[in-house]
């Protein structure tokens, strides 16, 4: 897929330039009707994500943490996977491939 082929691009750009430090990648993007989440990291710390139950209008929110108090409304999105959102609320999770 390509976010994996750019993450490797990414770390061969990195090593090419002598950049010790890890990379991580926390993005969320949309074509209009769909949402793309992305969450990697070259470490174990990959930055946070989380994806909600469905909305009162049906739809459903990405955000870097909760946001509201009810933990119980929103599901972490794990390392090195890719979330995609459909207009009609179809949630994929897909890990990355490398390349």
């Amino acid at each position: 897929m390509a976010c994996g082929k750019v993450i490797g691009i990414l770390k061969r750009l990195r090593t090419k330039m002598s950049i010790s430090g890890p990379l991580r990648i926390g993005a969320v993007g949309a074509d209009g009707p769909g949402l793309l989440t992305l969450r990697y990291a070259s470490d174990a710390y990959s930055p946070t994500l989380y994806r909600s139950r469905k909305l009162d209008n049906g739809g459903i929110a990405i955000a870097s943490e909760p946001l509201d108090n009810m933990r119980h409304n929103w599901t972490p999105i794990m390392p090195s996977c890719l979330v995609l959102v459909s207009a009609g609320g179809i949630i994929q999770d897909l890990g990355l491939k490398m390349s």
